[in-house]
């Protein structure tokens, strides 16, 4: 696949780009498509948190037809990441298992959810992407200021074109070899948090443990104080300083 088969919509504010797209399949649109917005009034993270979703931020969303969807987070972690050293040349690291980061902030997150269209009576996969492309107006809100960072200082409608078109040119690189997992080494060297401190959050345990590895189906492998260990599909993992 490549852009050639998708439609893209351009919004101004929508109340997610996730949520929107999701409304499309349940009302019969099956077509690919990709949605780009400039900000949201209801954009949302993993668990269901809320994504503080700014005007100077990229909210971007594709619909694809069914497909693999376990490496699909860590691959666009991996396509975010090569575009923003080819825009900006700053170097990007990679928290496992779907936010990329610059300079030890949160820079982007990235949310895959699946729909069931009742129309085709399959299920459709989402890839939500969020991104600090230029700093707010206002400046980050003060519950995410000491934690998310921007790209770029001044917005520049320019280089915003040429790096939603580079992402997707890279998102499609990659999802065109998906099944040879041609990202993976990339995605295991930017991770940072490997031979490190962890705590590791699965429900309501709350566990020390060291981040050893990253499998070749882009689980966490993690060790614990008894020596154990154990391969992470989700959950939670918070770098202990």
């Amino acid at each position: 696949m490549n852009i050639t088969d998708f439609k893209i919509e351009r919004l101004l504010t929508v109340n997610s780009t996730n949520d929107y797209l999701k409304t499309l399949v349940k009302q019969g649109e099956c077509e690919p498509i990709i949605v780009i917005a400039d900000a949201q009034t209801k954009g949302r993270g993993t668990k269901n948190r809320s994504f503080i979703s700014q005007k100077g931020g990229l909210y971007l969303s594709i619909l694809l037809p069914p497909c693999e969807t376990n490496l699909i987070t860590p691959m666009t972690a991996v396509a975010v990441s090569d575009t923003v050293e080819q825009i900006s040349g700053k170097t990007t690291q990679i928290k496992w298992v779907n936010d990329v980061y610059l300079r030890g902030k949160k820079l982007s997150g990235i949310l895959c959810e699946t729909v069931f269209s009742p129309k085709s009576n399959k299920p459709y996969l989402i890839v939500g992407i969020g991104l600090n492309l230029f700093k707010p107006n206002d400046d980050f809100s003060d519950e995410i200021k000491d934690i998310a960072i921007s790209l770029f200082e001044t917005e520049d409608i320019a280089i915003k074109e040429r790096f939603i078109n580079t992402l997707i040119k890279n998102f499609f690189k990659y999802f065109n070899c998906l099944s040879e997992k041609c990202f993976l080494e990339k995605y295991r060297a930017k991770n940072f948090i490997l031979e490190k401190t962890v705590k590791v959050i699965i429900g309501n345990e709350k566990t020390d443990a060291i981040a050893v590895a990253i499998d070749d189906y882009c689980r966490l492998i993690v060790k614990f104080p008894d020596g154990s260990e154990k391969a992470l599909n989700s959950g939670e993992v918070i770098l202990k300083k």
